[in-house]
């Protein structure tokens, strides 16, 4: 009775129920699966005898869902990604099948239970953001756990992000590898009541982390290998530019130790060869032979039938 002494204050009230747990107590045939209507409530007075009044609530029934819901809904729950979607306390509003199965094999096991404003997930252990987030595998622990949630939520709830991605470690319960999840938050409007929401969705990019880590370890063993390179090139530079001082060092030596040389000798240097000096002594001879050629010189004043009275020339070499 104290539920209906409630309904006494009312006017006019509206709200989005199951209505499974309002029809299936009366009706027969209520459908499986999500079904949920708009409900107006009103509370009136009832006559029951001349002197008798008691209360009563007057429900109008109106479904909400059309054709296109219908599909949304069944492309809701066959999509393999995991999608949540959690008020602005983090509390879970509702999830899709690939998430729910996530949560049993993690070791929760979500209940759709009713709520005052449509379905609420909920079981042994309740799921909320922040479990999201406490399953990741972080080197700091529960501390980055909780930075990398508070971060998340600020962002969505308080700066109102369009999109904010958090990149989460975790170790697999199948195979205990490790692997990379990436969560990608949105905040929206709750359709039901019209409070701001957060669409959660988490997804698995193990291989794509793997990639990248694999094209890491390559640059890097390419940078040492561009270094080792510049190194080498260096010390060639280092031990040529070494070769040539010495090279000039011995050359100045030796230009040193000859000037010191011709300097004490006080003779003047002669830079003719032996085949230089043999081919001037042939020169020289072959000259003298052509000048005794020559016939000798005759007097004009002179008879020429007296004899010569030259000398004999004498050669010298």
């Amino acid at each position: 009775m104290s539920w209906w002494k409630e309904l006494e204050g009312w006017k006019f009230q509206q709200s989005v129920l199951d209505i499974h747990d309002l029809l299936r107590p009366i009706f027969s045939g209520v459908p499986e699966g999500p079904c949920v209507a708009k409900i107006d409530s009103k509370p009136i007075r009832v006559q029951i005898s001349g002197s008798m009044v008691d209360t009563a609530v007057i429900h109008v029934m109106e479904d909400t869902a059309c054709t296109s819901d219908l599909r949304i809904s069944a492309m809701h729950e066959v999509n393999p990604l995991h999608m949540f979607m959690f008020n602005s306390r983090g509390r879970t509003l509702n999830m899709n099948h690939a998430a729910m199965e996530a949560c049993r094999y993690s070791g929760q096991t979500p209940l759709i239970i009713p709520h005052a404003h449509g379905l609420m997930v909920s079981g042994p252990q309740d799921i909320t953001m922040k479990t999201l987030f406490e399953a990741g595998d972080y080197p700091g622990g529960e501390e980055e756990a909780e930075a990398a949630y508070d971060e998340a939520f600020h962002a969505i709830f308080q700066l109102q992000l369009e999109r904010h991605r958090h990149t989460q470690p975790y170790t697999s319960k199948k195979d205990g590898r490790s692997k990379w999840a990436m969560i990608e938050m949105s905040p929206i409007t709750d359709p039901v009541d019209g409070s701001p929401a957060v669409l959660v969705q988490r997804y698995n990019i193990t291989q794509q982390k793997q990639l990248e880590l694999k094209l890491s370890l390559q640059q890097e063993a390419l940078q040492r290998h561009n270094q080792e390179l510049e190194q080498d090139a260096l010390a060639t530079q280092q031990e040529k530019a070494k070769l040539q001082q010495e090279a000039d060092s011995l050359a100045q030596q030796l230009e040193a130790v000859l000037l010191d040389k011709f300097a004490t000798s006080g003779t003047r240097f002669d830079a003719d060869t032996p085949i230089d000096k043999t081919m001037k002594f042939l020169q020289s001879i072959i000259m003298v032979a052509s000048l005794s050629l020559k016939p000798p010189l005759k007097h004009p004043e002179r008879n020429n039938s007296q004899p010569s009275m030259c000398k004999p020339a004498l050669y010298t070499v």
